[in-house]
């Protein structure tokens, strides 16, 4: 029997009381290599010992090209061919059921694969190949859980509503979050600067004025919503094609941000110690009362002298939430009931090389240190108040290698006190037949 554990978890996993706010991912490439059949007919089913039934569920099936991108192309012709190998299968865990006996499984055309919610250890289902005329004798739910309206800029389910910047599509407006039935708005107004102190020569700073991002493509299934997002830098009367992309995947209580930046030289040859991200926003009134529980390293002083000073002691402030050998795990929490949170999973040789999220409370403080120019705008005294309102995550880049950088970034939304894990959802799969 082939078993494994698919978890990238924190001490969290080890709580029953677990609220389902990411989808699980599987890859047909490292985790379904005997699921033969064509994708649409990829079928997760849950059984009930109450009342001896078979229940499909919603099931999701992204085509990926061999670097990990949707293929957005003739989607409903490709629903209809066989899977591939760089598929990914979407789906939620909050319906799975009792364990079953296979002898009365509908479904005989393939392998049967067992997963098992990895947090309890008492709820199941099952993923095999299911044709289109045994499907249709059961009741599935593909309604679309999530929504984007491209003429007004928005999309959610739901639980949230993301207003996205008209002109730059990796920034948003506002974000409003479900809280006691009503959305109420929990951050606004986002920013992103990027500086490159290149070493004996100028400094050159890109802010949200200088670049624009729009969603290219979209696809929406019954699990979310997958888009691509393009990114452009405009360098006086240019308009350059930037190696930061992604695409991007809204679910109903999560979206799933992956990043990859790509540096065409040696950092550590022609940038100084600071060049870096800065990724910023403003919390609303009601979500600033709200406590935050911070899982990476604070902004100050200290911080300050060590980056500028020695990349090897200001790698030493990320290693510490670097579990196991290879992958490291940062988050922010805003609010105990019902909290937003944001979470990174990041290489730990990315780590080694100094680039990991650091947590910045006060921009202003943060452009007092730095010196970034983020204030050279900014006239009234109301503004440069506003500055100060706005926190955000600094990443340094001065430490990285020529190529490419990926990393993983989640939002969620938790329900009540309900404890989250990290996502994609841990499972456990077992290959049964």
């Amino acid at each position: 029997m082939l078993v494994i554990i698919l978890c990238i978890c924190n001490i969290l996993c080890l709580h029953t009381n677990v609220v389902f706010a990411c989808p699980a991912y599987l890859y047909f490439k490292t985790d379904l290599e005997e699921l033969k059949g064509k994708r649409e007919e990829i079928s997760l089913l849950s059984y009930s010992k109450k009342t001896q039934s078979w229940n499909f569920l919603p099931l999701q099936v992204d085509p990926l090209n061999q670097g990990g991108g949707v293929l957005f192309e003739d989607q409903e012709n490709m629903m209809v061919n066989d899977i591939s190998v760089n598929d990914r299968i979407v789906f939620d865990v909050d319906g799975f059921g009792d364990q079953a006996d296979l002898s009365s499984f509908p479904c005989k055309e393939s392998a049967i694969y067992r997963l098992i919610n990895y947090v309890d250890n008492t709820k199941y289902a099952y993923l095999s190949v299911c044709k289109k005329d045994i499907q249709k004798k059961y009741s599935i739910d593909n309604r679309q859980k999530v929504f984007y309206n491209p003429d007004k800029h928005f999309l959610g389910s739901n639980e949230y509503t993301y207003f996205f910047n008209p002109e730059n599509y990796l920034l948003f407006d506002k974000v409003l979050i479900s809280q006691k039935n009503a959305k109420t708005l929990s951050s606004l107004n986002s920013n992103i600067t990027i500086l490159s102190d290149i070493k004996n020569f100028f400094t050159l700073v890109f802010d949200s004025d200088n670049i624009e991002s729009q969603l290219e493509n979209t696809i929406n299934g019954p699990l979310g919503i997958n888009g691509s997002v393009s990114f452009f830098v405009r360098v006086l009367f240019l308009k350059l094609r930037l190696s930061l992309s992604t695409d991007v995947s809204f679910y109903r209580r999560s979206a799933h941000i992956p990043m990859v930046l790509y540096l065409p030289v040696d950092a550590t040859s022609y940038l100084n110690h600071g060049s870096g991200i800065i990724y910023n926003w403003q919390l609303s009134d009601s979500f600033k009362k709200k406590p935050t529980y911070i899982q990476m390293p604070r902004f100050n002083k200290f911080l300050f002298s060590r980056l500028m000073n020695n990349n090897k002691d200001f790698r030493k402030f990320g290693l510490p939430y670097c579990k196991g050998s290879k992958y490291c795990y940062f988050s922010y929490k805003v609010g105990k009931d019902n909290p937003f949170i944001m979470q990174f999973t990041i290489l730990k040789d990315l780590v080694n090389a100094g680039f990991f999220p650091v947590y910045v409370a006060d921009v202003s403080q943060f452009e007092q240190l730095m010196n970034w120019g983020l204030a050279d705008d900014l006239e009234s005294p109301e503004e440069k108040m506003e500055l100060a309102r706005e926190s955000g995550f600094y990443f340094s880049t001065s430490g990285l290698s020529e190529g490419n950088h990926a990393w993983d970034f989640w939002m969620q939304l938790g329900t009540g006190n309900q404890k989250t894990t990290n996502c994609p959802y841990p499972l456990i799969l077992n290959k049964v037949k």
